[in-house]
């Protein structure tokens, strides 16, 4: 039976609460869509490779054939993340997070659990709103529901045990993807393929790093899904360990989605990469939940590769370590 977590996360849920739980919920709705899906796709264990810096491109289509990228910068204990709307830095030692909004030319720095608790806070409240608008009878049951979601996302169990239903087996199809040889895994839920992925045992840019540590710091930021409760159990981290995820194929009955490394490089990182640009303007707890529910959107621009912006064309120049 999947555990409470899985249930809490996809309940059925009265549609008008649904709409205030998306209205407000995770920054994947807007400026930090996509980080944890690259993140947790991506990370993976390894054996101890030392301290080095890693810089790698992540390249996404999805089943439109519309194209995003994400570049991950990561040395000493530090990770940097970044796509064509925010910057999301993380430092594993200290349990910090900064998030930076070059728009708004304005960051918050804090550590994880006071961010987490400041969302979370904000979903209950809208919640609370809503729910006040609902009969007696939908009221009650939505209250049942609702405090077991939010029991959920305070819970500290980050990484768990899938159920039966799901497995991760070998399909003995292998690519060479960037030049390194990577198998083939699906990722079944009972019978159905739910997606595809490609692991290289021949290098580990995130070897000398914790991914349990990786996992608390952004939980806050997972969309609640399928994929993201099978990317954070034990048995995808022991199937992926000692290796990279080089590509993803997630299928659907319009098309497949893509996730692939585009591009990867070892190389020596200057330490204030890894914190916000002295002129951007610090903000409050409140003002980061203003801007992550959209009052600052970002205009659109035409999607630009991280190997081409001028504040990293310099790192991916320097020569290899």
């Amino acid at each position: 039976m999947i555990n409470q977590y899985f249930q809490a996360l996809f309940m059925k849920m009265h549609r008008r609460m649904i709409q205030a739980f998306i209205d407000v919920a995770l920054f994947s709705i807007s400026y930090l869509r996509g980080y944890l899906t690259f993140l947790c796709l991506f990370f993976v264990l390894g054996t101890a490779q030392g301290a080095a810096g890693w810089y790698i491109v992540e390249k996404s289509e999805d089943r439109f054939g519309n194209f995003s990228y994400q570049s991950t910068f990561i040395q000493d204990g530090m990770m940097r993340i970044e796509n064509e709307r925010s910057i999301f830095i993380l430092n594993l030692n200290s349990e910090e997070v900064t998030l930076v909004f070059p728009q708004s030319m304005a960051y918050w720095s804090g550590k994880h659990d006071s961010l987490q608790e400041a969302i979370i806070s904000t979903i209950e409240m809208q919640l609370k709103i809503s729910m006040a608008q609902l009969s007696d009878t939908e009221r009650q049951s939505a209250e049942i529901e609702y405090d077991t979601l939010l029991k959920a996302m305070r819970s500290d169990t980050i990484i768990h045990h899938l159920p039966d239903q799901i497995k991760f087996c070998e399909n003995n199809i292998e690519m060479n993807l960037l030049g390194f040889q990577a198998k083939g895994f699906d990722v079944l839920i009972d019978t159905t393929v739910y997606e595809k992925v490609w692991v290289t045992d021949q290098v580990a840019p995130y070897s000398s790093h914790d991914i349990r540590q990786i996992a608390k710091l952004t939980r806050v930021f997972t969309k609640p899904s399928i994929v993201t409760y099978y990317r954070t159990s034990e048995e995808w981290y022991e199937i992926m360990q000692h290796g990279l995820i080089m590509k993803s194929v997630v299928p659907t009955a319009i098309g497949e989605s893509v996730t692939l490394v585009d591009s990867m490089k070892e190389i020596n990182i200057p330490s204030a990469f890894f914190e916000a640009p002295p002129d951007y303007r610090r903000i409050g707890i409140i003002e980061l939940i203003q801007l992550t529910m959209g009052d600052d959107k970002p205009e659109e621009k035409p999607v630009i590769a991280p190997t081409d912006r001028p504040e990293n064309r310099n790192l991916y120049d320097m020569p290899e370590k």
